[in-house]
C-alpha cells in the first residue's frame, strides 16, 4: 500500500513527458512575404499600401494574422521600426484585404525606403516585404 501513491505519481509524470505532436516547420507558421508594397508621396506624408497575406509560406490558409510592423530607412542607414498595425478583424465575415499606413514624420525632400513585416498571433514573423523608395513632396 505504501508503494501505490509513488507508483501512481510516477505513472502520471511519465505520461506527461514526451512528444505530443509533430513540430511545425517555419514554413508552416511564417506568413507569406508581402510582395506588393506600394508607396506614394502626399501632402500629409508618405502613404504605404499593401495586400493582406492570406497564406503561410507553405501555401496553407492563414487565419491567425496578428499585425504588421512598418520599417523606414534612409540611404546608408539601417531601417528602424516606425509603426505597428494590429489586425482585429479575424472574426469578421469579410476581413480587410488591403492595409495602409501614413508616415507623417517623413521629412519633405528626403529619400526613404520602406518595408513591412507581417506576424501571426504567436509572433511568427514573415520575411521583409519588397522595398519601396519614396521622397516626400517638398
Amino acid at each position: 500500500m505504501g508503494y501505490r501513491l509513488p507508483s501512481i505519481l510516477g505513472a502520471v509524470l511519465l505520461a506527461a513527458c514526451g512528444l505530443k505532436a509533430d513540430p511545425r516547420g517555419a514554413d508552416q507558421v511564417r506568413p507569406k512575404t508581402i510582395s506588393n508594397l506600394a508607396g506614394r508621396s502626399a501632402t500629409d506624408g508618405v502613404h504605404l499600401e499593401w495586400q493582406r497575406p492570406a497564406t503561410y509560406l507553405n501555401g496553407q490558409r492563414m487565419d491567425d494574422l496578428g499585425g504588421f510592423l512598418v520599417f523606414r530607412g534612409a540611404p546608408g542607414q539601417q531601417a528602424e521600426q516606425i509603426g505597428e498595425i494590429e489586425v482585429a478583424d479575424r472574426d469578421r465575415f469579410r476581413p480587410e484585404k488591403r492595409f495602409e499606413y501614413v508616415d507623417k514624420q517623413a521629412t519633405k525632400g528626403a529619400t526613404y525606403y520602406y518595408r513591412v513585416v507581417s506576424y501571426t498571433l504567436d509572433r511568427y514573423h514573415s520575411f521583409p516585404s519588397n522595398q519601396v523608395t519614396v521622397s516626400p513632396e517638398p
